[in-house]
């Protein structure tokens, strides 16, 4: 009798011991595997990159290298932006890419001056940004500053559903966008770019009625390089929101010609401001300059 006691003891402490393991997730069979955050981001943390195999528009540009991929956890929870810190400076020393560049190296966003968590972000966009550059002769600079500012550069379409370069529903609805929330390859990046490339001209359109001609050298169109150009034209995609000079504007200014804060609106109507440290538009599109494709 002892002997069966102890035996039933046993047995029901090895019960209470595997069902523990279970609800810990230490064993799991393939039918009722336990999840964890851990786990998911582990097996999630390479995504291949691949183009659609059924792309809405015909794209006469190459795909994106097999080898290139990106965190996923990265791109859903994105982290904060490095402060400026020093100056923007006049001109840094990048390399010159060489004929043919498809997509641009992590080392020549760090090069023009940008940290490691944005140069990775925007090394694995290059791709699209340089498509985009192709398809609508929009200079890739544009669209990358553009993503900087409106979604740090992060490869999704946000839950807000305005797409990464912050398309609002007039907007949408004028140039038919759709922009459904969840992380994007880099043919998905691609796409929303192209979606949204008349709506950032109708913006620049709209900036050359507050243009000085005297202040531009060259032509006035959304390529140019001139601060004025360039300037007008993010002020405007902002909303023009802060007096008649886009210096006044955290979102232009900030980090370029030795401005290092400015407030900006926090809230709709700008019913509370607060500062804003990180690099502006004309900071981020100069850096970008600096990158220079032969």
């Amino acid at each position: 009798m002892k002997r069966e006691l102890i035996v039933v003891l046993v047995l029901a402490a090895l019960m209470l011991y595997v069902g523990g393991l279970l609800l810990d997730g230490g064993v799991w069979s393939s039918d009722n595997p336990p999840v964890s955050v851990a786990q998911i981001v582990a097996s999630t943390a390479t995504v291949v990159v691949t183009p659609d195999p059924t792309p809405m528009f015909l794209l006469e540009v190459p795909p994106p290298p097999p080898s290139q991929g990106v965190l996923l956890a990265a791109r859903l929870f994105p982290v904060e932006l490095e402060d400026p810190g020093d100056p923007f400076p006049e001109r840094v020393e990048v390399p010159v890419l060489p004929d043919g560049v498809r997509s641009i190296p992590e080392e020549y966003f760090q090069a023009a001056g940008f940290g490691s968590t944005l140069a990775s972000r925007l090394a694995y966009a290059s791709w699209a940004y340089l498509a985009a550059q192709e398809e609508t002769g929009i200079r890739w600079e544009v669209f990358a500053a553009l993503h900087i500012m409106e979604h740090s550069a992060i490869s999704s379409n946000p839950g807000n559903g305005q797409g990464p370069l912050q398309m609002t529903g007039p907007w949408q609805r004028q140039y038919n966008m759709s922009f459904p929330a969840g992380p994007l390859d880099q043919a998905g990046l691609l796409r929303t770019f192209l979606e949204s490339a008349d709506a950032v001209l109708a913006h620049f359109d709209a900036a050359e009625n507050y243009i000085d001609p005297a202040k531009v050298s060259g032509p006035i169109t959304i390529n140019s390089e001139s601060e004025e150009v360039q300037g007008e034209f993010a002020y405007t995609y902002n909303g023009r929101a802060y007096g008649s000079s886009y210096m006044n504007s955290g979102y232009v200014a900030v980090g370029y010609a030795g401005i290092t804060s400015l407030q900006v609106c926090a809230v709709d109507g700008c019913a509370y401001k607060t500062a804003m440290t990180r690099d502006g538009y004309l900071a981020n599109f100069y850096k970008l300059v600096n990158i220079r494709l032969s």
